[in-house]
């Protein structure tokens, strides 16, 4: 039995936080943004385009992502894909999916089961 367990989400919304160490997904839940209703999916709010919503945004997801300088913010909504170990805190990034099988997919690729390279 591993130590990391797989994890896949059900549908649900997520920031997407595009940076100068790459791209974080976050679950929107853990962010707690109070006016997440008024955002639209898919659209990405940068510090040219909405500045006073972007500095607004930038302050809720700073603690949440590996970036210490944020280029964009996009509200997306799809499954997300991590292995997490029970009662740790350790846990690999999420990995953002459109489709539960594709989560699935990525999963069985780049973590297969232990038990699976044994036989």
């Amino acid at each position: 039995m591993s130590f990391m367990e797989r994890e896949v989400t059900d549908k649900q919304a997520w920031f997407q936080i595009e940076g100068n160490s790459g791209t974080d997904c976050v679950p929107a839940w853990v962010v707690s943004y109070p006016r997440m209703h008024r955002l639209c999916l898919d659209a990405t709010v940068t510090a040219q385009d909405f500045p006073r919503l972007f500095t607004l945004l930038q302050s809720y997801v700073k603690d949440y992502t590996e970036n210490t300088s944020i280029e964009g913010i996009t509200l997306i909504e799809g499954y997300g894909a991590r292995l997490s170990a029970p009662g740790y805190m350790d846990c690999t990034p999420w990995t953002f999916f459109d489709s539960e099988r594709e989560a699935e997919e990525y999963l069985d690729e780049n973590y297969p089961d232990e038990d699976e390279d044994s036989e």
